[in-house]
């Protein structure tokens, strides 16, 4: 059986059936009668998985050889195989760990440490781990062969630093790329991009619009415009800040020219600098096409509230009032509130309809008391309630406000601040005690919600999801904390991760309208893509998909998993064709388990379709691409089963469902396996069956027709 199965395994081979050489080596591999055909065995068979693409295998067949044969013959070749292998495989991190206990690295071996270290630092970087992302791309700049890759360290080393707020060394790892001259890589331009935002972050103006200016120029009339829309934008602000409001003006206007993914800011924007330059009426033309035209924009309640404001500084008191209260009225979780309360009530103060200006002036003091206009408030009421004759009042008015803003030395502030920094210092259950312990003593005190929310991200820091939840919803109803945003985006999170989609999309949306950055409305858009995918409300997740994939900007791990999603909507409709578009782009994009989930549903939509030897091919591409994802590896080679069971293969579906129960540590693709191994055999056993029956038929009939010649 050894022998047989060997020269079996050989003749595969000579016919370029790798797929059969494999199950045959590794029997003859098995079997110990003679060591030297063992040995033989074994190294083909870690040959035949290289030569075949599956490199997972071929690694821990050759790593296996190694280890049982350190004398063979066939070590040097061996370790070539593996060291190749690692260069096609996902399993950075057991390549890294080879390579760097080799002492004398070939050029070849160096190559191949600055391409896994790379990868495995691009691997970092789309899980969010930038600080393991930026120790691998310096791993990978130690060895300087490839030109091309050298310069994608840099430039992913800085974006790593940037991601993580690091701009001063973000900044000095993007000169870095500038100092490769490698000018014909696509990083080269990019690096203009990532540099001009570092200096955007750390308000260097100047500088940003220097980069941002060179990559706009260079991106004029190119087919693949990358990022220019958001670039255009920020050079605009640069000009803006810079007081260069007519250039400032320029740019913004292009940006509406060309239908700017971003064109609601474009419009507020120009509004603001036509502001600035006193020409109010262009101003207003300006918001107002926000406000008509992109009342789910998030700076929506901004173009208001700056319309009013207009309005105000021009004595419009009248029109002024109506923006102010439609944001009051309407806009209930609007930032500005507090805002339009106070501007209202300098307009009615105006207009002498006093009363009208001391009840907004009162609301703030009373609802709003920790805000930055409760100061200008407190002086509003003051001169209101002399007019009005009431002086007497404003003493318990003066009281809460300095009861809500303590002098900074004052017990209670003292006591919240030393909580706090329990929380900063993640040092979660001690803070739940102390900021108990504080809403217990100062059960009155405005700053108390403050403590409550600090206490409800301590309980989300500990994963006590219930507790957390129950303090976010209070918030919630009291809406007396500033940071409502966060509040909206943990109840979101967290009832995703209950179950409860309905009022994760409810929260998601509430977020996504008072966003108070671009990557939180991302975040919005996030969560309401994963929401609506658990509704089965496909035509809203696609909206949400597709304003990440044009207009996110933030992330790309975050685009890959729109791409997916998009293609998992289409393929649960039935639209297997668009499902494999998506498919593609994903794979093409995500080396990460959004781009493993696509690979394997692409190879289940052809195994549906019955077009079993397509499926297959995709399936044996997983080992290349996505080896390092036991989940969806271990789903691929069991579908890879079932079409082998569907083409008749049953000898090959039982290999590799044989293999899957010794390779896998999956509990869920483990149970699968055995379940499946049971069906094979038992299909197996009923062929069996079939056959002796056709057997014992055919010896009748040739008993028979005996029978009949002998009468």
């Amino acid at each position: 059986a050894q022998y047989a199965s060997y020269y079996l395994g050989q003749l595969y081979v000579e016919q370029d059936n790798y797929v059969f050489a494999t199950s045959a080596f590794d029997k003859a591999g098995k079997l110990p009668f003679n060591v030297e055909i063992q040995e033989e065995a074994s190294f083909n068979l870690a040959k035949v998985n290289f030569e075949s693409k599956k490199y997972s295998q071929a690694i821990t067949s050759l790593d296996r050889f190694i280890r049982e044969y350190p004398a063979s013959k066939y070590i040097p070749e061996a370790n070539n195989l593996l060291s190749e292998a690692f260069l096609n495989t996902n399993d950075f991190s057991r390549a890294i760990t080879f390579i760097e206990r080799i002492q004398d690295k070939s050029p070849r071996v160096r190559a191949a440490y600055q391409k896994v270290t790379f990868y495995k630092g691009t691997e970092f970087f789309n899980s969010a781990q930038y600080t393991n992302a930026v120790q691998m791309f310096d791993k990978s700049l130690v060895y300087r062969v490839d030109a091309g890759l050298e310069t994608a360290a840099q430039f992913w080393k800085a974006e790593a630093l940037a991601t993580s707020r690091n701009y001063t060394n973000a900044i000095d790892a993007y000169q870095q790329v500038f100092r490769t001259r490698n000018t014909e890589s696509e990083y080269y331009l990019k690096a203009n991009y990532g540099i001009g935002y570092a200096y955007y972050n750390t308000r260097d103006y100047p500088n940003a619009r220097i980069y941002f200016k060179r990559y706009v120029d260079a991106l004029e009339g190119v087919q693949n415009r990358l990022n220019y829309d958001d670039a255009i934008l920020r050079l605009a602000d640069c000009y803006y800040v810079d007081k260069a409001y007519a250039t400032a003006v320029s740019y913004y206007q292009r940006a509406i020219d060309t239908n700017n993914p971003n064109i609601d800011y474009a419009y507020f924007q120009k509004g603001v600098v036509r502001d600035f330059q006193d020409k109010s009426d262009e101003a207003i033309d300006a918001l107002d096409v926000v406000i008509n035209r992109f009342n789910r924009s998030r700076y929506y309640d901004d173009a208001i509230y700056k319309k009013a404001q207009i309005q105000l500084e021009n004595r419009d008191f009248r029109a002024s009032i109506q923006g102010f209260t439609r944001i009051i009225e309407n806009q209930e979780q609007s930032p500005f509130i507090p805002y339009a309360y106070e501007s209202r009530a300098l307009a009615y103060f105006n207009l002498n309809e006093l009363d009208k200006a001391e009840e907004d002036y009162k609301i703030i003091l009373d609802t709003y008391v920790t805000s930055r206009v409760a100061n200008s408030a407190l002086l509003g009421l003051q001169n209101t309630l002399k007019l009005n004759n009431k002086v007497l009042e404003f003493d318990q008015y003066l009281a809460k406000y300095k009861s809500a803003n303590p002098d900074n030395q004052a017990l209670e502030n003292i006591e919240l601040e030393s909580a706090k920094n329990l929380y900063f210092s993640q040092e979660y259950a001690a803070a739940i005690g102390a900021l108990e312990d504080y809403e217990r003593n100062y059960a009155s005190s405005p700053l108390s919600s403050q403590a409550k929310f600090y206490r409800a991200e301590s309980h989300y820091r500990l994963n006590n999801s219930v507790k957390a939840l129950e303090l976010y919803y209070e918030l919630d109803r009291e809406a007396q904390v500033s940071d409502i945003d966060v509040v909206f985006q943990r109840i979101g999170e967290l009832q995703l991760k209950a179950g409860d989609f309905g009022e994760a999309a409810n929260y998601y949306s509430r977020l996504e309208k008072i966003a108070v950055s671009k990557r939180q409305e991302n975040d919005a858009w996030t969560g309401l893509l994963e929401a609506y995918f658990k509704l089965g409300e496909y035509d809203k997740m696609s909206t949400y998909a597709n304003n990440i994939i044009t207009k996110g900007n933030i992330s790309q791990d975050q685009v890959n998993k729109a791409q997916l999603y998009l293609g998992k909507s289409k393929y649960l409709q039935g639209d297997y064709d668009t499902a494999i578009d998506d498919f593609l782009s994903t794979i093409n994009t995500a080396k990460n388990s959004y781009g493993a989930e696509a690979q394997y549903l692409l190879g289940k939509i052809f195994y549906q379709q019955g077009n079993y030897q397509e499926s297959l091919t995709t399936l044996f591409e997983f080992n290349e691409k996505f080896s390092d994802y036991d989940l969806w590896l271990g789903k691929a080679f069991l579908l890879i089963a079932d079409n082998y069971i569907a083409l008749g293969e049953l000898f090959q579906a039982k290999a590799t469902v044989n293999s899957i129960i010794e390779n896998s540590n999956v509990d869920e693709v483990l149970t699968e396996a055995r379940t499946k191994l049971t069906q094979i055999e038992t299909k197996e056993e009923e062929l069996r069956q079939q056959e002796m029956a056709s057997d014992s038929t055919k010896m009748d009939s040739t008993l028979v027709q005996k029978g009949g010649n002998n009468e």
